[in-house]
């Protein structure tokens, strides 16, 4: 498929294509790295919980 086919189905979808148009320059590592384990420990809860309902 082409960029451009792929833009079209998500149109028709109600989606459309966006690029990011920035990244940060001052991204604190420590603190993306402490929330990315917080969020892997919710979803493992998740899981659990879903496995017992």
């Amino acid at each position: 498929m082409t960029r451009m086919g792929i833009g079209k189905m998500l149109k028709r979808w109600g989606f459309s294509y966006t690029r990011p148009t920035y990244m940060l320059k001052r991204a604190n590592g420590k603190k993306q790295e402490a929330f990315q384990k917080e969020l892997a420990m919710i979803k493992k809860r998740v899981r659990q919980v879903s496995l017992f309902i």
